[in-house]
């Protein structure tokens, strides 16, 4: 597809540039309240067990599904528990390896 230039006035440009300018600083100004928030949510989601929810995408539901199976079949409390045998089980393995 051959590219189509496009013509842009100089008055134009700068209020695109002014404007991209306030964006960046509006961003900037908002970053650490964007963070604090980020923080709180994952606060929030350790403290009622939700955090791992967050570890997979929406197509991988069928693993969260097979994790919630393995915890109901080991009596396990949750998901983190899972994920906390799982690992502690690879990582036993990796050293014996080592």
């Amino acid at each position: 597809m051959p590219r189509q230039t496009i013509t842009v006035s100089e008055d134009r440009l700068r209020e695109l540039r002014e404007r991209s300018k306030k964006v960046r600083e509006q961003v900037a100004a908002d970053r650490e309240q964007i963070a604090a928030e980020g923080r709180e949510v994952i606060d929030q989601a350790i403290k009622s067990g939700r955090l791992v929810k967050f570890l997979f995408r929406p197509e991988e539901q069928d693993l969260l599904e097979a994790v919630d199976r393995f915890a109901s079949e080991h009596n396990l409390n949750g998901r983190e528990q899972v994920i906390r045998c799982a690992l502690t089980k690879l990582l036993k393995d990796e050293n014996r390896v080592s």
